[in-house]
């Protein structure tokens, strides 16, 4: 059968989507440890807020950066343009404000758990934590605080713990479809395929209108080989989103495994319309125009499948949708190896696999989900058992 690597759910997305800024401080005069603010820092701070609200971050910083000169111990200041730097990517900056603003009011919730989140995002796991549980022991119910937490721990590959902490957050918020999304995901992962549609059919339930929640449900439906209902979810999420491939390449594989294959090939020739790069998506094409009878494009697609990732040659030595075009000249001189590629040939490189050991271990070990951290990979691809 055609390859059935998946392409789940983004990694990198959901672990942006879960972690949380802290809202901007409102202004409580009096309550500030400043003896006094100056008049013109109020105004200033609220045009910066609204700068904020706006995600005009830039210009945002500018005006706290005035109000802060007017009134250097205005604690909310520090704290919303630390949330501006955060939100710009200025990690080391926003640091820094956030432990202004700790200097100022030891028990600043807020100021703690988005010094955790700078920490996240500066890969400083330990720190991040120590700062998260700080927030969390001051507001054990602090919904934000427990998604980062849940998003330290996905980023490292600890799903369970992270389902640990994003339970927590169902608790306080029941119906919160975010929630009950990355649950799903988690136990995607975790391989309680089950488990992960009930979820993931609730976070639906609350928000309908969800792409990366139709693609998970979709995927766990692969998983237990539920294929009919796995495209009817993969079209629910091309509904929504029709310009991402993954949606579009996990509704190929379901299609193969229905042998409706006229419309497997289309759905791979989305995919590789919308990222030519994605190799398993020509392989698992070629199979479709194989088991179809075109043995003429199979061939093609497989040249290019191999041409972007060496490695598919060995999964089409044994390929038994190839059966059919096994005995052709041109198949056995791309399989063998009589027939060499170079990356550069192809003006669709898939450079993210064509050296790297993590595509070897991906092979080698179904189930093994890998993410290069200094390359933010846009995907996780995960090998599932063959059905």
């Amino acid at each position: 059968m055609a390859s059935s690597t998946l392409i789940f759910p983004n990694q990198q997305e959901l672990t942006q989507s879960v972690i949380n800024v802290a809202p901007l401080s409102n202004l409580q005069i009096g309550k500030s440890i400043a003896s006094k603010i100056h008049s013109d820092a109020v105004s200033l701070y609220t045009r910066g807020t609204e700068l904020y609200n706006q995600q005009n971050y830039k210009e945002a910083i500018t005006k706290f950066d005035t109000v802060l000169e007017l009134s250097p111990n205005f604690v909310e200041a520090h704290l919303n343009r630390g949330a501006s730097f955060l939100k710009s990517g200025n990690y080391s900056k926003a640091l820094e404000d956030f432990e202004s603003a700790l200097k100022f009011k030891p028990d600043f919730v807020e100021a703690y758990m988005n010094r955790g989140v700078s920490f996240l995002k500066l890969g400083k796991y330990s720190k991040a934590l120590a700062d998260l549980e700080l927030a969390l022991k001051l507001k054990p119910d602090y919904v934000d605080a427990w998604f980062n937490k849940g998003a330290l721990f996905e980023r490292q590959g600890q799903y369970e713990e992270a389902l640990l902490a994003i339970d927590e957050v169902i608790k306080y918020q029941p119906d919160n479809p975010e929630g009950w999304y990355i649950r799903g995901y988690l136990l995607l992962h975790l391989k309680h395929f089950s488990g992960s549609i009930t979820a993931t059919e609730r976070s639906i339930q609350l928000q309908v209108h969800n792409y990366d929640a139709w693609l998970n449900l979709g995927t766990a439906q692969v998983c237990l080989t539920q294929y009919s209902n796995a495209v009817k979810s993969l079209d629910k999420a091309i509904d929504i989103e029709a310009n991402r491939p993954d949606a579009w390449s996990s509704k190929g594989l379901s299609l193969i495994h229905l042998k409706r294959y006229d419309e497997a090939i289309h759905a791979y020739s989305q995919a590789t319309k919308l990222k030519p790069e994605l190799s398993k998506a020509w392989y698992n094409r070629a199979c479709a125009y194989a088991l179809k009878g075109n043995a003429e494009k199979a061939i093609q697609d497989l040249e290019e499948a191999i041409r972007l990732f060496p490695n598919w040659r060995e999964d089409a030595k044994t390929e038994p949708d190839f059966n059919s075009v096994r005995d052709r000249l041109q198949f056995l001189q791309i399989v063998n190896g009589s027939k060499e590629f170079s990356v550069s040939q192809s003006t669709n490189t898939d450079t993210k696999y064509a050296s790297t050991n993590d595509a070897l271990e991906c092979e080698q070990e179904a189930w093994q989900a890998y993410l290069d951290s200094e390359r933010e990979r846009e995907e996780v691809y995960r090998r599932l058992a063959n059905s």
